[in-house]
């Protein structure tokens, strides 16, 4: 009755109205998210109509058709949803849908690529945040267009919020609607706009998957490199071959250190300072202990930072500063490493970025132990696995529970590290079988071994979150 009496209420109200106020009424419905006066006026004007939105958004509000609520410098216009779906059936009735949300969908093709060239610079916390108003809106062109692909709008918008979705670490999402568009469009008729959604879907299969270097994410980089290759696209392809010749802990084949080399060449060429800044960063930071020259690695990373703060991009800075970091880590210099991951790790939290959190926080915790100071590396690894369990990061919960077990070992506990072990390899390496040469290397009785091992491999979040913490403490 309650719901019958408020369309009874709308409906008079709407009758009250004059046929302007009318019309940008009922088009109003097509923004579940709200609107701002200027997507307002975008998509509610069809053809070549002489409509004041303002004065008509202004005589809605005044009915209580239309709220008017802050967001950000300005503010946006919202309905009930009772009061939407209403605007929604008069839309309808008007045979009006069809046009408005078509004006809709070009208007939000323009927002997303022109938000998306201001994701990797100064400005990247406001794009993002812009974003983040106009995403309900976003979504649902998203749904209309997968519902009926006529042209290259959603392939493209996907495209352009390939990086939103890595950056606020909402990998399944993102995924979800890359591989949607992605199945859709030919490859004849969209090569670089498919070479991007590829590109980005490697980015989000690796990190959200189980660590970097999966198999998984290196095939949509083959994709992303072949696709942009014919179209002569030297950024692109530079980056797709960085992540290809990528793997933690060194090349794993003459052919990646090519593509390694390769990448930085056309990084170069492209004249990118964005693209050669993380090209400089993925060559030299991840090399075989005994290939790291010391001299010419931080060089190379020293022009890494300068780039990237060139560009003002402050997760690009966290990235180079975190390739010296590795670096001077795995040459022995613990100091400088500390000191640039503890940069990096404070400008990471500052920008709020989860992947750059987790990584250098990880990366701390090994210093700090690799120094001697188990107590710190115990307080970042448990900070980091409860923060992943948050992220819902899979594959970073393998990385500190295998921290935990470098740090239990460092501290005579054997039976510990054999469980944060097992509960790592179940993570990192699912369908690894217990072998007695696990607890001999810890100096430990195999049958207690083998038993602290299952435990850890059956282990639930909250068990492990638990577990390393109690142990912390004692």
């Amino acid at each position: 009755l309650r719901h019958q009496a408020l369309r009874s209420e709308v409906g008079w109200s709407f009758d009250l109205l004059g046929a302007s106020e009318r019309s940008v009424f009922c088009r109003l419905s097509v923004f579940p998210g709200g609107s701002t006066l200027e997507s307002a006026e975008a998509v509610c004007c069809l053809d070549d109509e002489d409509l004041d939105v303002f004065d008509c958004l202004s005589a809605l509000v005044d009915t209580s058709l239309v709220s008017m609520i802050p967001d950000g410098d300005g503010v946006r216009y919202t309905m009930l949803d009772t009061i939407r779906d209403y605007a929604s059936e008069r839309l309808d009735e008007v045979d009006e849908n069809r046009r408005v949300r078509a004006r809709r969908t070009d208007y939000y093709l323009h927002f997303c690529e022109s938000a998306e060239t201001e994701l990797y610079g100064p400005s990247q916390a406001q794009a993002l945040g812009r974003i983040d108003s106009e995403y309900r809106n976003i979504l649902a062109v998203l749904s209309d267009s997968a519902a009926a692909p006529t042209s290259s709008a959603g392939l493209r918008i996907v495209g352009a919020l390939g990086w939103y979705w890595f950056r606020k670490a909402r990998f399944e999402e993102g995924l979800h609607w890359l591989e949607v568009f992605r199945d859709q469009a030919p490859a004849l008729e969209f090569p670089d706009e498919l070479a991007k959604v590829s590109y980005f879907m490697g980015w989000m299969t690796m990190f959200g998957g189980q660590v970097w270097g999966v198999p998984e994410g290196k095939e949509f980089f083959r994709e992303s490199e072949t696709l942009w290759r014919k179209t002569g696209n030297l950024r692109g392809v530079a980056l797709s071959l960085a992540w290809l010749s990528w793997k933690f802990g060194g090349y794993e084949t003459e052919e990646d250190r090519r593509m390694s080399d390769e990448s930085v060449a056309l990084a170069r060429e492209s004249r990118d300072p964005w693209a050669l800044s993380l090209c400089l960063k993925i060559a030299n930071a991840n090399l075989e202990r005994e290939d790291l020259h010391t001299i010419s690695r931080t060089h190379a990373l020293n022009v890494a930072i300068d780039l990237a703060r060139s560009t003002e991009d402050p997760f690009l800075v966290v990235q180079a500063l975190s390739g010296m970091g590795d670096v001077c880590l795995r040459t022995g210099d613990e100091e400088t490493a500390l000191g640039n991951y503890r940069e990096a790790l404070s400008l990471a939290q500052h920008i709020r970025d989860p992947w750059s959190i987790l990584y250098n926080t990880y990366c701390l915790g090994e210093g700090y132990l690799m120094s001697g100071d188990a107590d710190r590396a115990h307080s970042l690894f448990f900070d980091g696995l409860a923060y992943a369990a948050e992220c819902g990061s899979r594959g970073y919960l393998g990385w500190f529970s295998g921290g935990l077990f470098l740090w239990a070992r460092s501290s005579g506990c054997a039976s510990r590290a054999m469980r944060f072990g097992g509960y790592s390899e179940s993570v990192l390496n699912p369908g690894t079988v217990y072998h007695t040469g696990f607890a001999e290397s810890l100096g430990l009785d195999s049958k207690v071994g083998e038993s602290e091992w299952r435990i850890g491999q059956s282990m639930t979040v909250d068990e492990l979150l638990d577990y390393a913490r109690a142990v912390g403490s004692e």
